[in-house]
């Protein structure tokens, strides 16, 4: 829960930090690959958070801070990934012990819950030996 609460404050920023990297998202012109209903929803969501700043001011930085701002923000989303992987890994494990011991009720939950799960490094079921490893 931790990692979940840590990301959602943590959202906010990163969009702060794509919008001065992303030269797309800093101008007045639509994205080609982005819909008119996602871009009216981007400038009401920009214009909230710009109330008292200028964000064309963050336009003038460099191509090579762009990289490292861009290098930071990887980063920062795989270890966020990486823990939240983790953590819910964890979870699902206990939900199939409890499932196990003491009501089937979880099962369902554990199946839906384990496909925010899927594709990660952590993802399918673990047994009593693998993790003791």
């Amino acid at each position: 829960m931790h990692t979940c609460t840590m990301f959602a404050t943590y959202t906010a920023w990163l969009s702060r930090e794509l919008e001065k990297t992303d030269p797309d998202l800093i101008g007045s012109k639509k994205p080609d690959n982005m819909s008119m209903k996602q871009w009216n929803k981007y400038q009401e969501e920009r214009s909230q958070r710009h109330t008292n700043s200028n964000a064309s001011s963050n336009a003038s930085a460099g191509a090579a801070s762009d990289v490292a701002r861009l290098e930071k923000l990887s980063d920062t989303l795989q270890k966020y990934e990486f823990n939240f992987s983790r953590h819910l890994q964890i979870l699902l494990d206990s939900l199939n012990h409890y499932a196990a011991t003491e009501t089937v009720v979880l099962l369902g939950l554990c199946a839906r819950l384990s496909t925010a799960n899927q594709g990660t490094q952590f993802s399918g079921l673990r047994n009593d030996d693998d993790a003791a490893t």
